[in-house]
């Protein structure tokens, strides 16, 4: 563990692993305090960590491999595999280009920027879903970004009647 986190947990290794610890520590100075654990050994599993990583509000793994094939997909097996169930995202390679240089980071969404970006989104998310919990909102209300998508083409109810958001 690099970092502790109040917030979420950063899971990250390799040359992302540089560019997390960066977006971890300009985030602490805006007052987002999200824990760096860097996964040296992607096949095996730390219990201790999984469990501090699994009841935190969120948690990102920041990769240069592929999104849905990486360690990304793993860990969150491994979360539900303990009962565990935080939001969980991922940054990694996604789109086609050639790999091995620096200005792939960028280009794939995993340099520090990108990573800050997403960690505001999931802060954002988890508080959203604390004040719902806590019953004063409700889900739908949240008013949308002007880069979000509108709810202008979603129907408001699903196949089975209910309320879909």
């Amino acid at each position: 563990m690099i970092r502790q986190g109040s917030d979420g947990y950063i899971v990250s290794y390799g040359d992302a692993l540089y560019r997390s610890l960066d977006a971890v520590e300009r985030l602490a100075e805006e007052g987002i305090f999200v824990g760096l654990i860097n996964k040296c050994h992607l096949n095996v599993v730390d219990n201790a960590v999984m469990q501090t990583v699994g009841r935190s509000p969120f948690v990102l793994v920041v990769e240069s491999q592929n999104t849905k094939t990486g360690l990304g997909i793993r860990f969150g097996t491994w979360l539900l595999e303990r009962g565990l169930s935080p939001r969980l995202a991922r940054c990694g390679t996604h789109k086609d280009g050639c790999g091995g240089q620096w200005e792939q980071a960028y280009h794939q969404g995993y340099d520090s920027e990108s990573v800050m970006k997403e960690v505001r989104k999931l802060v954002k998310v988890t508080a959203m879903n604390k004040v719902v919990d806590m019953g004063e909102v409700h889900p739908c209300s949240d008013s949308t970004d002007e880069n979000e998508s509108t709810d202008e083409n979603v129907s408001s109810e699903n196949s089975f009647g209910a309320n879909a958001c």
